[in-house]
């Protein structure tokens, strides 16, 4: 590549601005690897049911990014998977190579293999607003619901922990579709509270989900001290004077 530019640091005698030529030279190359050197691994596919398993119906995804022992893999429009017949080792989906909207379901992250589907969920984002309760007496607590760190949990327990965002309110971005309970850390409160048991939250894919989780002071039994015995003027246990 040849070019000519006006260089505005290069000046003559004169102080007039001097043509400047350069030339570029560059080279690329491919290397197409015979069909016959590669074997199909396996595939890529949105998991509709979140099981883990490829069923009747569910799509392969293309252009998905994948690693093998330093190797960067692409699926095809089915998406297959090749990887070179000699290479050993993990693989693992590059997160900045899948499609808007998708993750690699929990299931196979806890270990992929070589050789194996692998299986994509859909996301969604859930936005959780703590609001206080008053107790049976009436009273409301008064804790800041900021310094309260919930986590949300799968079916199969793995946990997310949310964002705060905005006082009492945490968001929970990208998690996978599916049902999911709740779990509250509230150590870090003036006073101890508690949720509601049974709370359960459904995550739709591509949309945020909003909920309302009240909290309420958590009953503290007061036991008081047994009575002490009087001192000497006029109770009992004392000496006559």
């Amino acid at each position: 590549t040849a070019t000519v530019e006006r260089n505005p640091f290069f000046r003559d005698r004169q102080g007039r601005p001097q043509l400047i030529a350069a030339l570029r030279l560059s080279t690329s190359t491919t290397v197409f690897v015979p069909q016959r050197l590669q074997k199909a691994a396996g595939i890529v596919f949105e998991d509709l049911d979140n099981n883990g398993r490829r069923d009747p119906g569910e799509r392969g995804v293309p252009g998905v990014v994948l690693r093998h022992s330093g190797v960067r893999l692409v699926t095809d429009a089915e998406g297959v998977y090749r990887i070179p017949a000699n290479l050993r080792g993990r693989l693992q989906v590059d997160p900045l190579g899948l499609p808007s909207g998708f993750v690699p379901s929990p299931r196979a992250t806890r270990g992929l293999a070589e050789l194996r589907d692998i299986p994509l969920v859909q996301t969604g984002t859930l936005a959780v607003r703590l609001a206080l309760g008053a107790d049976p007496e009436g009273r409301i607590p008064q804790v800041d619901l900021a310094r309260t760190s919930v986590w949300i949990v799968d079916g199969d327990g793995t946990e997310w922990v949310g964002r705060s965002v905005d006082g009492g309110e945490v968001l929970f971005e990208n998690v996978p579709v599916g049902r999911y309970s709740f779990r509250f850390d509230f150590s870090r409160l003036s006073e101890p509270l508690r949720a509601e048991d049974g709370v359960l939250v459904e995550v739709a894919p591509t949309q945020l989900r909003e909920i309302t989780v009240t909290l309420r002071g958590r009953n503290v039994r007061y036991t008081p001290p047994p009575n002490r015995a009087l001192d000497g003027r006029g109770g009992r246990g004392g000496s006559g004077g």
